[in-house]
């Protein structure tokens, strides 16, 4: 489980460490490597955010490429959403980690097979470039 902003979901990793990337990233499929789609020497996309590239290993920092000095160092956080649970506060009726993790252990299900559908910028200010996974080609999600 994963709180953001006050919000918990349930999702499919897509993590994967790459060479010359956070040393922090966990690889957790092997099926796709993000780091061979990215554009990390900034040929084709002018600029990210300071939070640089969160796919492919995440960003390194300490590289000495001066292009992502100032980049927040942060480890590969690839991930499909695959269900939204509510929130993490028992205040506002939802529940906690700890809950969660109880409750999940009793869910079995087989591996799930992925494809994606296509890449957009999404409508964030700036925009992100986003890989999206839709259930027309993804049929096992919506199952």
């Amino acid at each position: 489980a994963k709180q953001a902003n006050g919000l918990v979901f349930l999702g499919l990793s897509l993590s994967r460490r790459s060479p010359g990337a956070h040393s922090g990233s966990v690889s957790r499929q092997t099926q796709f490597d993000f780091d061979l789609l990215q554009d990390r020497e900034y040929r084709h996309v002018c600029e990210t955010n300071d939070d640089g590239w969160l796919v492919g290993g995440g960003e390194g920092g300490g590289s000495g490429d001066l292009s992502s000095a100032w980049k927040l160092v942060n480890a590969d956080s690839a991930h499909v959403e695959v269900v939204h649970i509510g929130n993490g506060d028992l205040e506002h009726g939802g529940l906690t980690k700890e809950m969660i993790v109880e409750r999940m252990k009793a869910v079995q299900f087989k591996p799930l097979r992925v494809r994606p559908s296509y890449v957009r910028l999404n409508p964030d200010d700036p925009p992100e470039v986003e890989l999206v996974f839709q259930t027309v080609d993804n049929p096992e999600l919506a199952a």
